[in-house]
């Protein structure tokens, strides 16, 4: 039997019929994937996420990684970078470095061991509908990935100047990500959510007409399609578009401008060599890197902390020009303007995470030490805020008539 869904891109109703796993259905209007079924595996899942909890317990547990240079050496755990940060100007990255790298994560496989345990069986309607939530929410702010690669990059500037030696935790680091990414894989929210209550189709609808055109509202959360003013499946409330979307992305993209000068002009740290300091903005440290002959480092450093970050401010311009128009006949070329935005936007957190690894890593007193700069706090913010402008702009608005939008 033939499901009915509402895609979230264009608010057109979609008939999806039985699918394979390796097929991917589309939407017939914005070309957007609707659903992708996965090969899913409950003692699959379970058992990655197990392995990834004790991975990345041991990672917090014990040295990560340890820098030596001219016969003086420094080590450094995940645990010890947090205070190191503090006291080197670097309060507001040891918190980035908490919450994105370590408490997101850590709740997203706790909650994945209670879905998958057999405990799940006897747990509250309420309290699984909940767990589910934060799952879906919690998912888009792991960055547990990022942090490797940025690790790796900084290697790179670093295996020149001195001796690195990689301990216990790192390896138990990189087995971490390595599970977490597996255990994401065999995981879908919509068979979780299957687990909770089955989802049911709209009846009596016309697949000519969108669905606001018809008082129904798919869920964000589980994608229930409903007329009511609450998700009958999850008790999320619904609105048939995202409430003040136009002016809430308006304030974040020109708080992201704001904060995108200081970003780049100013140090985002500062490298001090016997009595010399030198500061180190996100251009010169792409320079630099070309400059020592790392040309594929330099231009992932340069894509990722520069080029995304205008891309991504002249694409929410664009796509905020695009709502306020009559003409619907690019419509479906802004739609895939957005989904390319929205899947890159935590990518640019690289270069922050590079700061937070070699301040706390590369301390040897006067002889050599790095600092955050106040460039850096700014550079976070603005993708935080670039982050939030994707997040509250709603692409259904994309394919509405400005004259008449729904509430």
């Amino acid at each position: 039997m033939h499901k009915l869904i509402v895609c979230r891109h264009c608010d057109h109703i979609i008939k999806l019929p039985e699918l394979k796993c390796g097929q991917k259905a589309f939407c017939g209007y914005c070309q957007a994937p609707v659903f992708e079924p996965k090969e899913t595996s409950v003692q699959g899942a379970f058992a990655f996420a197990l392995a990834a909890l004790i991975l990345l317990i041991s990672a917090l547990t014990y040295e990560f990684i340890s820098f030596t240079m001219g016969g003086i050496t420094h080590s450094v755990s995940l645990m010890s970078a947090l205070p190191t940060l503090a006291q080197h100007n670097g309060a507001l990255l040891a918190i980035i470095l908490m919450t994105f790298v370590v408490f997101f994560p850590a709740i997203i496989l706790l909650t994945v061991l209670a879905m998958y345990s057999p405990i799940w069986l006897y747990v509250p309607l309420k309290v699984a509908r909940r767990l589910t939530k934060l799952l879906s929410h919690a998912e888009p702010w792991n960055m547990s990935e990022i942090f490797l690669i940025a690790i790796l990059v900084s290697l790179i500037k670093l295996i020149t100047l001195a001796d690195i030696q990689f301990g216990p935790s790192f390896w138990a680091y990189a087995g971490f990500v390595a599970c977490f990414i597996q255990m994401l894989n065999l995981i879908q929210l919509d068979s979780l959510w299957e687990r909770i209550t089955p989802y049911e189709s709209p009846i009596f609808v016309d697949l000519s007409k969108r669905a606001s055109d018809q008082g129904l509202v798919s869920c964000p959360t589980c994608g229930q399609v409903s007329s009511k003013h609450r998700c009958p499946r999850c008790e999320t409330a619904l609105f048939s578009r995202k409430p003040d979307s136009v002016n809430k992305v308006t304030a974040w993209l020109v708080t992201s401008i704001v904060l995108f000068f200081p970003a780049n002009l100013l140090p985002i740290m500062n490298t001090q060599q016997l009595q010399d300091v030198i500061p180190s903005t996100i251009v010169t440290g792409v320079l630099q890197l070309w400059n020592a002959g790392s040309y594929p480092i330099a231009i992932i450093i340069f894509i990722a902390s520069v080029l995304i970050p205008v891309l991504k401010l002249v694409a929410i311009g664009v796509l905020l020009y695009q709502v306020k128009q009559l003409s619907h006949d690019n419509s479906r070329h802004y739609t895939k303007i957005y989904r390319y935005i929205e899947l890159i936007g935590k990518w640019s957190m690289i270069d922050v995470f590079v700061v937070i690894f070699l301040v706390s890593l590369v301390q040897l007193g006067v002889f050599m030490s790095v600092t955050a700069d106040i460039g850096t706090l700014f550079f976070a913010l603005m993708v935080f805020a670039q982050i939030m402008a994707v997040h509250y702009f709603d692409p259904r608005l994309i394919w509405d008539n400005p004259k008449e939008r729904h509430g």
